[in-house]
Parts: structure tokens; C-alpha cells; sequence
């Protein structure tokens, strides 16, 4: 279960009735009561909260993509509201979104801030001097560039990126780079099962 106040809860769902049971599945909404004494939480109630996100093909994968990074970034019983909140705003954006680059990129921004890794945009948006491309580095942070290269990324998307948007389609191409250089550390790109599904061909969505 993934909460908004408790955050990753691993629980059981012995003597609910079968009828509530299947109101667990990915990504649909529900309002949970559970007792804990362990690690693993006991479920004593489920009741439905709203209608699941009507996610199909790629927008589907895209979400278990997002689950998994949940999964595997976050230590259970550690809450983070404003990353239950994201998660809630990127399932619905996938939904109304053809271009799921931009709500992938929001999402993995919001999880690095609330890990701990946040990207020092604050540095770019507060520097009065800033150069008009960057490269970044995990080791360095953001690098100024006089010139546009292939690993370079445009201040106004970073400054976008700042407020938890992206505006344009390179932009989110942009992000889409820096946030692998930003993830790799924490998340290595093999130890997420849902990325290997889109290689080789499929690449170009996540």
C-alpha cells in the first residue's frame, strides 16, 4: 500500500472478503484501515475512494514504471505526502497526456527532491549570471556551457523544471537525459525492470 500519511505500508489481507479484495489493484484509489505490530500490517477494512485511471499500452507501462521507482526509492513506513500527491497528479496526467515524457520527468524531479537528491535548481534560478546551457554532472552538479552540445540543457527548461514544469517537447527530451544522469546513482537503469521492457525499440516514451 502506498500512503499518503503513512507512506509504504507491506500488509496482508486475510478474513476481507473477497468482494473487497478486489478493489486491490495497481493504481486504483481506496481508503484502507490496517492494525500493525510487525513489519507487515494487518488490513481491516477497504472501501473503494474513486474510479482507477484508464491507463492502456504504453501509458500503462509508463505507470508501473512510476510504481516501481516508489517501490524501490522509498523505505516503508516513511511518509511523503507531497510524493503521494504527485503520484496521484502523474497517473492522472499520463491519462490526458499523449506525450507521457512530461509527466515521467515531473515525477522523477518531485522523487529526487523528496529522497534527498533534488537537483540545485535553486543555484540556477538565484544566479544572476547564469549561462543560457548547461551539462550536469552527479559528481559536480551543473556545469555552464558558452555553447549548446549534445549533453547540454537549456537554462529556461531547468528553470521550468524548477517550478515542476515542463513547456516544451524538447524540454521534456532535455529532462528526459538529465534525469537518467540524476537517477543512476540511486536507481541504476538495470535495476529497473520496467525501463528494460521498452529496450531497445521503445526507448524514445520513457
Amino acid at each position: 500500500i502506498f500512503s499518503k500519511n503513512h507512506g509504504k505500508i507491506k500488509a496482508i489481507t486475510r478474513g476481507i472478503a473477497k468482494n473487497k479484495k478486489a478493489l486491490i489493484q495497481p493504481f486504483t484509489p481506496c481508503y484502507i484501515s490496517w492494525s500493525i505490530k510487525t513489519d507487515l500490517a494487518s488490513v481491516s477494512s477497504i472501501e473503494a475512494r474513486g474510479i482507477s485511471p484508464q491507463l492502456v499500452d504504453r501509458k500503462l507501462l509508463c505507470a508501473f514504471y512510476i510504481n516501481e521507482l516508489i517501490m524501490k526509492a522509498i523505505p516503508s513506513s516513511d511518509p511523503h505526502p507531497d510524493l503521494f500527491l504527485a503520484y496521484e497528479n502523474s497517473l492522472s496526467a499520463l491519462v490526458n497526456n499523449d506525450h507521457v515524457n512530461i509527466p515521467l520527468r515531473i515525477f522523477e524531479k518531485i522523487l529526487l527532491d523528496e529522497i534527498g537528491y533534488g537537483l540545485p535548481l535553486i543555484d540556477i534560478k538565484q544566479d544572476k549570471n547564469r549561462a543560457n546551457w548547461y551539462e550536469f554532472s552527479s559528481a559536480t552538479g551543473f556545469i555552464p556551457k558558452q555553447n549548446q552540445t549534445r549533453l547540454s540543457i537549456a537554462t529556461t527548461t531547468l528553470l521550468d523544471l524548477y517550478k515542476n514544469e515542463i513547456t516544451t517537447l524538447q524540454g521534456a527530451k532535455e529532462c528526459k537525459m538529465l534525469m537518467q544522469f540524476a537517477l543512476d546513482p540511486i536507481l541504476p537503469k538495470y535495476s529497473i525492470k520496467s525501463r528494460m521492457i521498452w529496450a531497445p525499440t521503445n526507448t524514445k516514451h520513457t
